[in-house]
């Protein structure tokens, strides 16, 4: 049965929605790098290291994904990530593929299954969004490994820097899992937040815009080191990695924690909305 749910949840992101999250994406995407690109120094005499420890296609990626500078994408990356599925509950009514299923399983189960298949694919397509970013990095930038003292020199990189100078490839790896994970989390409070809201516009802006107002919030409370400013959502998107006192155990157990606790506010929610116990 899970089988079947992922294959729905596939064929229903081959809609214009999807199209248009990819456009704003790679379009994001392609106008940050061009703007981190325009403060890198090209006057004569530059040092020909620096330049390249800072526009190589590696470090490039990184900071058109998430930059502290010029980046914007962890501000929309989870609008994009709510416009290809935010809406997937409602189409289970509007469809009659929640009728369907009821009829040859428990609620207990359509929401389990509903949770793990929007996970999956939203992990999925999230990947595939990044591997085309970071072939653009690589058509579009110079090849050049990077090293510690040059990394340490022209850019702000702290954490799990040993990684990034010593396998560069695994690093970028490692950042799109962690993106693909948080992109989960986004995809799962889209559902819960369709137990709640009846109207897609809604189901689709509102954790946008809670997500805005939480992270600045939190941001604006704490101080730089403080415990508040550090657990920002907006910050735990990508900026942090950019920062000390962070490493990816603890980004990767924030977004897995919080998916897993909206993986439960949706089954209970669901399960109230249908008057079943648990």
């Amino acid at each position: 049965m899970i089988k079947r749910f992922f294959k729905i949840e596939f064929k229903r992101i081959c809609r214009w929605q999807t199209l248009a999250a990819f456009i704003v994406f790679i379009g994001a995407f392609v106008n940050i790098s061009i703007m981190d690109k325009m403060d890198i120094p090209s006057q004569v005499g530059y040092p020909a290291i620096s330049r390249l420890e800072q526009s190589n296609f590696f470090i490039s990626y990184l900071k058109a994904l998430f930059g502290p500078i010029h980046s914007y994408m962890p501000l929309i990356f989870p609008l994009i990530i709510l416009l290809i599925i935010g809406d997937s509950l409602f189409l289970d009514y509007k469809t009659g593929n929640f009728q369907f299923s009821i009829s040859r399983i428990t609620h207990k189960q359509f929401i389990k299954y509903k949770t793990i298949a929007i996970s999956l694919v939203i992990f999925i397509v999230t990947l595939i969004f990044q591997l085309v970013a970071f072939l653009y990095s690589i058509f579009t930038s110079p090849y050049y490994l990077p090293t510690k003292a040059g990394a340490e020199n022209n850019i702000i990189h702290n954490v799990q820097m040993g990684i990034y100078v010593s396998k560069p490839f695994v690093y970028i790896f490692i950042i799109m899992i962690l993106f693909s994970v948080i992109s989960m989390t986004i995809a799962v409070l889209g559902l819960l937040t369709s137990n709640l809201l009846k109207n897609v516009f809604a189901v689709v802006s509102i954790p946008w815009i809670m997500y805005i107002i939480i992270g600045q919030l939190l941001m604006s409370v704490g101080t730089g080191n403080s415990i508040l400013f550090r657990i920002s959502p907006i910050q735990m998107l990508g900026p942090c990695l950019f920062k000390e006192n962070y490493n990816f155990i603890q980004v990767f157990l924030y977004w897995i924690v919080l998916w897993s606790v909206s993986c439960f506010g949706t089954y209970k929610l669901f399960m109230r909305k249908f008057r079943l116990s648990l």
